[in-house]
């Protein structure tokens, strides 16, 4: 499970993971998308995908991604 990015006080653009829901671990405190929010989210072709949002300034119509890396228990 991932969380990326949203709005607390300000937009933001940090990386989570869980594998339970309830012990949640940072991949990245600033990715390189500006922080946002109402943006869009998709996995596909081992990549988590980033689409658009508004970073309160603007709506955006870019596009990041980034390789899954998968971690066996």
């Amino acid at each position: 499970m991932w969380v990326i990015g949203g709005f607390a006080d300000s937009n933001k653009n940090d990386v989570w993971s869980s594998t339970d829901g309830i012990s949640w671990t940072t991949a990245t405190d600033e990715a390189a998308f500006s922080g946002r929010d109402d943006h869009q989210s998709v996995v596909f072709d081992e990549k988590i995908w980033v689409i658009g949002g508004d970073d309160n300034l603007d709506r955006q119509n870019d596009i990041w991604y980034s390789i899954i890396e998968y971690v066996s228990q």
